[in-house]
């Protein structure tokens, strides 16, 4: 049976499916200088949980066409290094980190659709560095890519995928994301458009698996929780990562080293490094 997701009350904004249009991919690598460097307002802070030294990365990837499943095409920026010299911080932490400076996490559906960008454009300068770069993310056990999604599974009722969590524009989508784990494929569509932004399945499948260099499997609960339960969704192709053994249900031999986890199941709390990525505005 086909799950369908909703939009959570409260939220303002529409997802709807739209076939994804190539765009013309430019890759711009510069400088910044930072003391012209205007800082972007997030709003009210969440709470400080460590001191984080806020400094503005000097070297970006500036990548035009990036394009969301509402139709909404976006000009973002990617870092070449990690984000407060090389520190870990957990989902909460970075999403403070973001408020201060505008760097820091992304959604699962934004993290899609700029690698989705890279992989239609992948004879264009520059995509091949910037494909390296997130590869070697997300083989990196200090590193993997945690992004801004949050998990809540209920102990009863819809469980709720929210992106852009802890943010001003965050959204909330209520389903059942919970079953068994499997690779990214044909016949979970709604999960992919609601997880990823994506319903076609198996273009995330092409597009994760040429990026990352894994196929893409889904780690999540099997059942209702005894008590509510939240994670953060992080991409990870690590191997033999101790962290994924303990996960029930979870084989690690099945494809060996070519399994890339969309992990529903990582502890926020959980301190990983992070790349900077951001939305400078939309592109016409």
């Amino acid at each position: 049976m086909k799950r369908q997701f909703k939009l959570s009350k409260g939220n303002n904004k529409r997802i709807k499916q739209k076939a994804l249009k190539s765009e013309t991919l430019k890759v711009v690598i510069h400088y910044f200088n930072r003391r012209n460097m205007s800082q972007p307002s997030y709003g009210e802070a969440l709470e400080v949980i460590t001191t984080l030294e806020v400094v503005q990365p000097e070297k970006l990837y500036t990548i035009k066409g990036v394009r969301l499943q509402n139709g909404e095409n976006l000009i973002v920026q990617v870092t070449v290094g990690l984000l407060d010299k090389s520190n870990a911080h957990s989902q909460r932490e970075w999403g403070e980190y973001g408020k201060q400076t505008g760097w820091g996490l992304v959604s699962g559906p934004l993290m899609t659709a700029l690698f989705t960008n890279l992989y239609d454009n992948q004879d264009v300068d520059g995509v091949e560095e910037i494909r390296k770069i997130f590869a070697a993310d997300s083989k990196d056990h200090g590193t993997m890519i945690m992004t801004n999604t949050r998990i809540k599974y209920t102990k009863d009722g819809s469980d709720v995928i929210t992106h852009n969590w802890g943010m001003p524009d965050e959204f909330s989508l209520e389903g059942r994301l919970r079953g068994t784990n499997d690779f990214i494929g044909p016949g979970m569509e709604d999960l992919t458009l609601a997880l990823l932004g994506n319903g076609d399945s198996s273009k995330v499948s092409d597009v994760y698996e040429w990026v990352l260099g894994g196929k893409p499997y889904l780690v999540r609960l099997a059942s209702n929780p005894d008590e509510d339960k939240e994670y953060a969704l992080v991409i990870d192709n690590t191997n033999n990562n101790p962290y994924f053994s303990s996960l029930p249900s979870y084989d690690t031999s099945e494809l060996g080293n070519r399994k890339l986890n969309f992990n529903t199941l990582f502890p926020p709390a959980v301190r990983t490094k992070a790349r900077g990525i951001r939305i400078v505005s939309t592109f016409p």
